[in-house]
């Protein structure tokens, strides 16, 4: 079992990937996320969507926060700290597993 990630051990090094147990349907380009075991319900603005399309597990925040900021023209210091604070907010919902934990 991957452990929560625990979300004051979230830095740009990290590599998450979605809980199982969280699901997700696109409403109007928005993710809509709910888990019914813990009670999780919240709605993400495009920007996160974005960012919850590419928590799977096979690249760290910073390589993430590179590939959107080259995607969408933007400061990669500043998207990048973006990526890790969606990802802290995340995390601290119980939305993430850390794949470094296993």
């Amino acid at each position: 079992m991957i452990p929560d990630v625990p979300a004051e051990s979230i830095t740009a090094t990290s590599v998450v990937t979605i809980r199982p147990e969280v699901s997700s349907v696109d409403v109007d380009g928005e993710v809509v996320l709910y888990d019914d075991d813990t009670g999780l319900f919240h709605r993400l603005n495009p920007s996160a969507s974005v960012l919850w399309s590419c928590l799977d597990g096979s690249a760290s925040l910073a390589e993430i926060g590179a590939e959107v900021a080259e995607v969408y023209q933007a400061d990669p210091g500043r998207v990048l700290g973006d990526v890790v604070a969606a990802a802290l907010s995340q995390g601290s919902e119980g939305a993430l597993r850390d794949l470094a934990l296993l």
